[in-house]
């Protein structure tokens, strides 16, 4: 999996690559991105849906790092904050609503990291 600079005629975007090669992702479009069946990732992205890979969570957490706007959920969940559309406090915990619609439940540790990190953005702006 590799994190290529694509240029365009017009812009340069970021991409990640799985699937040793055969598949591309623009970042901005992925959603979220969560843990199935132990070590695969299911690659939920904004408008097309949704692509199982072989490679573990926590290798999408290590390549997906240096970018700011992906931020772990839950110990099988990394979210996309650029998608977030707002958090939820529900009786049983916190909740992330993303552009899609879905609602993904947080862990109470990495939800309280969430709403730190999110409150500290808000007042760096």
């Amino acid at each position: 999996m590799v994190i290529n600079f694509i240029a365009m005629k017009t812009s340069t975007f970021q991409t990640l690559t799985i699937d040793y090669g055969k598949t591309t992702f623009p970042i901005n479009r992925i959603c979220y991105i969560e843990s199935k069946f132990g070590n695969y990732s299911n690659i939920v992205l904004t408008h097309a849906g949704s692509h199982l890979t072989s490679f573990t969570l926590k290798r999408y957490c290590d390549e997906l790092s240096t970018f700011d706007s992906f931020i772990q959920g839950s110990k099988g969940l990394l979210i996309n904050l650029k998608h977030l559309k707002n958090i939820r406090t529900e009786n049983d915990g916190l909740y992330a609503v993303m552009s899609n619609g879905t609602k993904l439940k947080l862990s109470r540790r990495k939800g309280k990291e969430l709403l730190c990190h999110l409150s500290e953005r808000a007042f760096s702006l």
